[in-house]
C-alpha cells in the first residue's frame, strides 16, 4: 500500500511539472509547501501564487515592512496604520481596522481623508462616501458605517476646520 501511495505522489509532481511547462509558467521550481497542484507562480518569483504576498509582481524576498500581508512591491500604503479599531482623530469607532486589497488599512483611507480635506464637512463626506463603499462591498455593517461617520464628524482633526 505505501508503495502505491509514493508512485502516485510521484506522478502528481510529474504532472504539476508538465502542467507548469505546458502552460508556460516561467518557474517550475516555486515553493510547493502548502500549495495545490497544478502550482502557479504567476510573476515567476519561485513563490506559488497561494502563499505570495504580491502574486502579480516578483518579490521573491517576500518583504512586508508593515506586516499587512501585503508585499512591499504591491503596498499602496507601506507603513500602514494597524491599530485594531478605527480612529478619526481622538474618537474611536470601535470598529476592527480591516487592511483592504490595496495594503491600505481603513484607519490609512480615513487618515488620508484628513490629509486631502480643505475644511471638516469635505472630510467627514469623504469618510462618509469611503464607508459607503465597504458597506457595499461587505466589508463593515451600516453600524459600522455610522460609527466611523459619528466619529469624523464629532472630531477635532488638526489642519481641518
Amino acid at each position: 500500500m505505501s508503495g502505491i501511495k509514493s508512485l502516485v505522489s510521484v506522478l502528481l509532481a510529474v504532472i504539476a511539472i508538465t502542467l507548469l511547462a505546458s502552460a508556460g509558467l516561467r518557474s517550475a521550481r516555486a515553493q510547493t509547501q502548502g500549495c495545490s497542484v497544478p502550482i502557479v507562480d504567476t510573476d515567476g518569483d519561485g513563490i506559488c501564487d497561494e502563499l505570495d504576498n504580491c502574486s502579480t509582481v516578483s518579490n521573491a524576498n517576500q518583504a512586508d515592512a508593515d506586516g499587512d500581508d501585503i508585499g512591499d512591491i504591491c503596498d499602496v500604503c507601506a507603513d500602514s496604520n494597524l491599530s485594531e479599531t478605527v480612529l478619526t482623530g481622538d474618537c474611536d469607532s470601535g470598529v476592527a481596522n480591516a487592511t483592504l486589497d490595496t495594503g491600505c488599512t481603513m484607519a490609512d483611507e480615513i487618515n488620508a481623508c484628513a490629509a486631502d480635506a480643505r475644511n471638516h464637512g469635505q472630510y467627514v463626506r469623504c469618510v462618509s462616501a469611503k464607508t459607503n463603499g465597504w458597506k457595499r462591498e461587505g466589508l463593515i455593517r451600516g453600524v459600522d458605517r455610522s460609527r466611523i461617520v459619528r466619529c469624523a464628524a464629532q472630531s477635532d482633526i488638526p489642519g481641518v476646520r
